[in-house]
């Protein structure tokens, strides 16, 4: 029978069918539920077994195992490992609990915990086995100091493993490096034995694993008073008993892919504004097909006779199944509406705009995840499903056997599809003879919904007693050799302690997406070593039609005093200059993710809610000046214009300034940090060149009342809306004319490489005044503006060795980032002598140098360079940016 019981400040959706698993969702964990920073995908996975089978739970222990254990008790454990639960599916013979963090299973017999980003798995196992010996009344020992329990339940067999992390720093506990996970499983267990399996310097995946009966590791400090004692040890009979039943671990497999390199375009269905998109287009058009249908069948619905029975007439109603929480949102129904419903009172729901259950069970369909076991062949088959903002993936499948009564078995996905370290997973314990196909076909159909550039893939099954010589696992790894569009890098196969365990590593054929800075290029080449690189996509806006970059500057010459925002209207001013629509949703992620509409909004705010707060006084608190004056701002951005003499007006600018004002700091900032040899002559242009970037900007500071950096710009830690509207259009930073020029008198006739050209603004810039460039980006950053059509798609480093260095050219880094040693990496590979970095020139968080400065970074590992130019740059609120040029051999100044 299924658990009916309600947790505590949960709703519950009644099925209608006997038997069907149950979904329980927790509201409150899903208020605000962020994955914005979710960043490190790859999971820990945990699995503790208390028996070998459901049927042969040890005599002692309650009726159920595990499964009598309420729900409160384990959210109590999950606190320990830091992560809530967002619902429950409860049925007969397994609990699949969704979690903030990943998915748990329980079961009669064990429990497996999967948990990704900085959560503490092992943190929580020692509760655990207190709870399976208290709750569950499994045998068990007493506890000691060292576990923090009262007692400790005796497992049958312990199973830890994870992929390498993207982002090992980041994590916290046990979890800083392998040996910490094992000296931990080790405490508590006698006898664990741990692997690491892959290449040590590329791909590789680490297990631990204790073997059948295991015992716990005794204190180092027994207390004398109150020994341990091993009450009722499972014994060789419990294992006998599985096996005359033909329930032993030989039922047991676990199929597991681990995904990185998301393609790029594929991935956007991951997102909530996609989700939302799709939903939408299918709420209507299921709305205006029942119409159509209901007028077929009955004429005017207006005229429908009260009287007759209109339930027979009706479409599912899938979408409203979706959004109530008194209903069941397994249905399998597919289409949508009332035939009574008119078309004028249809409300667009609003689960169907924000995360949660709904999105994700609009998700699960579109992509095809929900086919993977479908319900022609698994009916009872039910999946539950989670969208995040602004976006992430999570979701559990129970999967009850259609041919075996008792049988029921799981899978779960979780998705991470940001470009910079996208992440996707799929674990199954569903047997490959169950589902009538070849695990190969499996994994075929699960690389194909997220389309990877690698993944790597675990097998893991309970060996055949007869099969003595591994042949079953050779045979098996040979049939995983051919997945259409990728190429198998290694394969590994081990003879474990009643287990086989086949691993394999692919990497794609051919490039679909970009690949992220998760590993070095040298260890984990993107593609083939003879391919070419390819070029991306041509210059375009996303939602606009017909976007041409040399159009917009000759519209934006003619037409930019009206074109910039009136009455700081930068919604209408960004639709009418890209030629937008007027309802456009589009959401640009940056440093936040926001819409157009949402940024007036802030706009309109003002300086309430401290969103103008750019100069912080003693202690990093607000300052007691009065913000800048508008004569001040003008002051400042009119320094960096092209009909303007930037040294001259940071003169002005000082010589005009009040004594302790903001303008004072700034000018005394900004002079202070100026460095430009008199060899560089910057003409002064009579007529001002065309950059709407730098228009833009100087709105932006008399909008957001900002007249530049000062010394303690350093400890502002806030930016404004505006920021990803500018840099999904033109770029991460302002290219002056200064700063243009210094560049082109910098490469004395020489090609400029910049690699990092992210949108190309800064490519495009330096075109414009004759230069030319190569533009090299990997593209893992989505821009809403292209400028350019020609970038190459390559990796920096991959790059440079492709052109022998590239010695003959000015190398060019726009806010290069730090990740996997790019820096380093690149700077290595460049054969050339002159270096040009634009950033930022403090320590407040927005450059990849976040610990110093980038001149501070070359003096101390590349002193065979010096910096001979550094030149402020406009700078965005909150922000100190600059650009450097460092020459090799050089003797400074």
């Amino acid at each position: 029978m299924v658990n009916t019981e309600i947790p505590k400040h949960c709703t519950i959706s009644p099925s209608s069918f006997s038997g069907t698993p149950l979904l329980t969702i927790n509201h409150e964990a899903t208020i605000d539920l962020d994955s914005t920073n979710s960043f490190e995908g790859p999971e820990k996975l945990l699995e503790v077994w208390f028996s070998a089978s459901p049927l042969c739970l040890p005599e002692a222990s309650a009726p159920g195992g595990l499964k009598v254990v309420p729900s409160e008790v384990w959210k109590e454990m999950l606190d320990l490992v830091n992560c809530k639960v967002l619902s429950i599916v409860e049925s007969e013979d397994v609990d699949a609990y969704l979690l903030s963090e990943s998915s748990m299973f329980v079961f009669p017999h064990k429990l497996i915990l999967k948990t990704c980003g900085t959560t503490t798995l092992l943190s929580g196992l020692p509760k655990i086995l207190e709870i399976a010996a208290l709750a569950a009344k499994f045998p068990h020992a007493l506890g000691d100091a060292f576990r923090g329990t009262a007692t400790a339940a005796i497992p049958y067999r312990v199973f830890y493993s994870r992929k390498n992390f993207l982002f090992p720093d980041r994590q916290r506990g046990p979890h800083r490096s392998w040996r910490d996970e094992v000296r931990s499983l080790d405490r508590l267990f006698l006898g664990g034995s741990a692997y690491m399996i892959g290449k040590m310097n590329g791909e590789h995946w680490y297990l631990y694993l204790t073997e059948p009966n295991t015992m716990l590791t005794p204190p180092a400090t027994p207390d004398r008073e109150q020994p341990v004692k091993v009450l009722d040890l499972p014994d060789a009979r419990l294992r006998a008993k599985a096996q005359a039943m033909d329930l032993d671990d030989g039922q047991d497999e676990t199929l597991e892919i681990l995904m990185t390199d998301l393609e790029l375009e594929n991935a956007k269905q991951f997102y909530l504004d996609h989700a939302s998109a799709v939903a939408e287009g299918q709420y209507f058009q299921q709305a205006h097909k029942a119409r159509k249908e209901a007028r077929t069948h009955l004429g005017s619905i207006n005229d429908i006779d009260e009287s007759m029975d209109i339930e027979q007439y009706k479409a599912d109603e899938v979408i409203e199944k979706m959004c109530d929480d008194s209903v069941d949102v397994f249905s399998n129904t597919s289409d949508g509406y009332s035939a009574s419903t008119s078309e004028d009172e249809l409300t667009y729901p609003q689960e169907l705009t924000t995360e949660g259950h709904a999105l994700g069970t609009v998700v699960s369909d579109s992509s095809g995840l929900s086919a993977v076991y479908p319900t022609s062949r698994y009916p009872d088959a039910r999946v539950d499903a989670y969208l995040f903002t602004p976006c992430g993936f999570s979701a559990n499948g129970v999967v009850p056997s259609p041919d075996e009564e008792g049988s029921t078995h799981y899978f779960t996905v979780h998705v991470t599809p940001e470009p910079h370290c996208s992440y996707a997973s799929f674990e199954t314990n569903v047997p490959a003879s169950q589902t009538g196909r070849e695990t190969a076909d499996v994994i075929q159909q699960v690389v194909g919904i997220f389309k990877p550039g690698r993944f790597s893939v675990t097998l893991f099954e309970a060996k055949d007693v007869a099969d003595e010589d591994m042949s079953n696992a050779k045979k098996k790894a040979g049939k995983l050799e051919a997945i259409k569009g990728y190429r198998r890098i290694d394969r590994i196969v081990h003879d474990l302690e009643g287990y086989d365990l086949v691993f394999k590593y692919y990497e794609r054929t051919e490039v679909v997406g970009a690949p992220s800075n998760s590993f070095p290029p040298n260890t984990t080449a993107s593609r083939q070593e003879n391919m070419p690189p390819i070029k991306a996509p041509s210059a375009q806006t996303t939602g606009s039609s017909g976007f041409d970059p040399d159009i917009f500057f000759e519209m934006w010459e003619n037409e930019a005093r009206s074109l910039l925002p009136q009455d700081n209207d930068l919604r209408n001013s960004i639709i009418t200059a890209f030629n937008l629509a007027r309802s456009d949703s589009y959401i640009y992620h940056a440093i936040a993710s926001v819409t157009l509409a949402q940024v007036q909004e802030a706009i309109e705010y003002g300086g309430d809610h401290n969103l103008h707060n750019w100069y912080p006084g003693d202690g990093g608190q607000a300052s007691e000046l009065p913000l800048p004056s508008q004569a001040d701002i003008n002051a400042y951005a009119s320094a960096f214009a092209s009909t303007t003499s930037t040294p001259k007006s940071l003169t002005a600018l000082a010589a005009n300034a009040k004594k302790g004002s903001h303008r004072a700091s700034v000018a005394t900032h900004l002079q202070s940090k100026r460095n430009l040899p008199s060899t560089y002559i910057i003409p002064k242009l009579k007529k001002a060149d065309v950059n709407p970037y730098y228009d833009y900007w100087a709105w932006s500071c008399q909008t957001l009342e900002w007249a530049g950096p000062t010394a303690d710009t350093a400890l502002v830690k806030q930016s404004h809306h505006i920021l990803p509207i500018l840099m999904h259009h033109f770029g991460c930073i302002v290219p002056s004319y200064e700063g243009l020029e210094v560049i082109k008198q910098s490469t004395r006739g020489r090609k400029v490489l910049d690699l990092g050209s992210g949108n190309g603004y800064w490519t495009y810039m330096l075109r414009r005044i004759g230069l030319q460039v190569d533009a090299v980006d990997n593209l893992q950053s989505r821009y809403r503006s292209l400028w350019i059509n020609d970038t190459v798609v390559e990796e920096g480093e991959r790059y440079l060795k492709m052109k022998n260095g590239a010695k003959d050219t000015l190398l060019l880094l726009v806010y290069p980032i730090v990740g996997s040693d790019f820096t380093a990496r690149v700077l290595k590979a460049y054969a050339g002598d002159t270096v040009c970095v634009v950033g930022t020139q403090n320590r407040n968080g927005y450059t990849a140098f976040s610990t110093r400065i980038i001149d501070e970074y070359i003096a101390a590992e590349k002193p065979e360079y010096r910096k001979t130019v550094q030149i402020p740059l406009p700078s965005f609120a909150g922000k100190d940016e600059a650009l450097f040029i460092f020459e090799r051999g050089h003797d400074g100044q």
